[in-house]
């Protein structure tokens, strides 16, 4: 009896043996509630859509010829030696040149002179401008070694001027003036000169003043003895010959 059950018990482990191994090398069995397959790393990377939009390169548009942009007025780099006598333009005294009087001065109301203008360079030359220690306006402008350099001193003072032998002197009536050549190589024959300076005295009779105009220029350029000495001359006679004309009013 014993020998019967030690059998049957040798095949039950046998069999209970037979069925873990075969545990091992079976499939799992699909099911039939789960979801469908994944796809594979290979399979998902063919399919997907880049996001990113491919890099913009901006256009930059050609302006060189572009007719409608002008050139910039106010602070900027330039060639002074393109300066000529037809940059010199009316100025006037009081309104476009401030007149910076000082303790003895009278204002320029009392000079009689409204819209009296003196030809000086254009504004848009100015690059420096204000009052320096004597009492100028000016204007400069400096590029390596070429320089420009004008100055304007006006005063007004009461009583009338009084003219000494250097002075040419013109009387137009209600006015006298009396203009002093300040460079003694100026009046010189055959001799031009890139500087000119001038001092002219205007006396208004009817109200007992007198007002001077003190122009000191210079020109260290190519083309500064030509633009000066063209200069010279004008800014003289435009002076007399608005006082000329103010005279027949």
């Amino acid at each position: 009896m014993k020998k019967k059950l030690i059998l049957m018990l040798c095949a039950s482990i046998a069999c209970v043996g037979l069925v873990a191994c075969g545990g091992e090398d079976a499939e799992p069995t699909a099911n039939p509630n789960s979801a469908s397959p994944a796809v594979s790393q290979a399979e998902t990377a063919s399919t997907v859509t880049p996001t990113v939009e491919p890099e913009q390169t901006p256009v930059v548009g050609d302006f060189s010829e572009n007719e409608g942009f002008e050139d910039i007025i106010g602070d900027y780099d330039f060639d002074i030696a393109n300066i000529t006598i037809n940059d010199m333009v009316p100025a006037e005294i009081g309104v476009d040149i401030i007149v910076d009087t000082t303790e003895k001065d009278l204002p320029w109301s009392d000079a009689g002179l409204d819209g009296l203008t003196v030809l000086f360079p254009r504004a848009m030359y100015w690059t420096l401008q204000g009052a320096d220690l004597s009492g100028h306006i000016f204007t400069i402008a400096n590029n390596e070694d070429r320089s420009i350099e004008f100055k304007l001193l006006v005063n007004i003072r009461e009583g009338a001027y009084k003219a000494d032998a250097k002075c040419e002197v013109y009387d137009y009536g209600d006015y006298i003036v009396s203009v002093r050549n300040n460079d003694p190589r100026a009046g010189r024959e055959g001799e031009n000169l890139s500087s000119a300076g001038y001092a002219i005295a205007i006396t208004n009779v009817a109200l007992n003043t007198y007002t001077t105009i003190t122009l000191n220029a210079g020109m260290n350029t190519e083309n500064g003895v030509e633009v000066i000495s063209a200069y010279r001359e004008a800014f003289i006679a435009d002076i007399l010959a608005q006082m000329e004309a103010r005279s027949e009013q």
